[in-house]
């Protein structure tokens, strides 16, 4: 018995119905379709790509390994023959915006591992993808992006997910760095993570020194408060609050 489908090869804007036995691997599929196409339609990098049904299933590229008994193909559906690389765009915690071509059919886990490398993290498996859209969610790092609905047009954040002690965060890894900086800043200004009133003065100084540099008693540099402190402070007298962080900004000078 033969299993019709249709395929779609974007490459060549064209769509064909084929013929396969349902116990054909993926593999030997894709070989199939490449014999009948010929080279103009077709790429070492090309695979089996199946599109979502709404409501029903996500968009899924189909494993080598895997018949196409295994993925439950009905006559006449509809698959794609394509590429499997794609760029994707991923913001860091600074709003940089890095584009990287990627292996679509990979797992979340082995596309941070690409992204790390190409950043020259020593740890990426620290670190995490959550599609912009919905920042709540982290995605899940076994399935691929189009298995958890991620497009080809999203905006994926490159977020530290898990932390370590300070021990553990080198100098030499300067990016990583950099990026736990910055998404920690941005968590005591948010006021996602909670501290005194000393902590938030000493925070918001530190803030002071590296963004304006050294105090100076004869041109005192002012700052928003909403810039530098939780919003526990955004009420409080702006200048009694400016003098309680220069008197720990003063303490700085020199730092580099």
């Amino acid at each position: 018995m033969s299993l019709p489908l249709k395929i779609t090869i974007p490459r060549i804007n064209q769509t064909k119905v084929m013929k396969f036995a349902p116990n054909m691997s993926v593999f030997e599929t894709c070989k199939q379709i490449r014999e009948k196409i010929g080279e103009e339609g077709t790429g070492a990098d090309h695979g089996i790509f199946q599109p979502q049904i709404e409501g029903k299933r996500a968009a899924r590229w189909l494993r080598n390994d895997r018949t196409l008994a295994y993925y439950d193909l009905q006559p006449n559906e509809e698959i794609l023959y394509k590429k499997k690389h794609r760029t994707i765009k991923v913001k860091l915690q600074d709003d940089t915006v890095k584009t990287v071509l990627v292996d679509d059919t990979l797992t979340v886990g082995e596309i941070v591992n690409v992204i790390g490398n190409k950043l020259s993290i020593a740890n990426p498996e620290e670190f995490s993808l959550k599609n912009e859209a919905k920042q709540e969610d982290w995605l899940n790092s076994t399935l691929s992006l189009h298995e958890q609905g991620v497009g080809d047009d999203a905006m994926l954040l490159f977020r530290k997910k898990f932390f370590v002690s300070d021990t553990q965060i080198s100098v030499e890894d300067p990016v990583a760095l950099h990026l736990v900086y910055v998404e920690s800043r941005d968590a005591m200004v948010k006021g996602h993570h909670p501290c005194t009133d000393e902590e938030a003065y000493m925070f918001a100084a530190l803030q002071c020194q590296i963004q304006l540099g050294n105090f100076e008693p004869s041109k005192p540099k002012s700052f928003g408060v909403t810039e530098y402190l939780p919003p526990a402070y955004h009420k409080a007298k702006a200048k009694k609050i400016e003098q309680l962080v220069q008197r720990e900004h003063k303490k700085l000078v020199g730092m580099s």
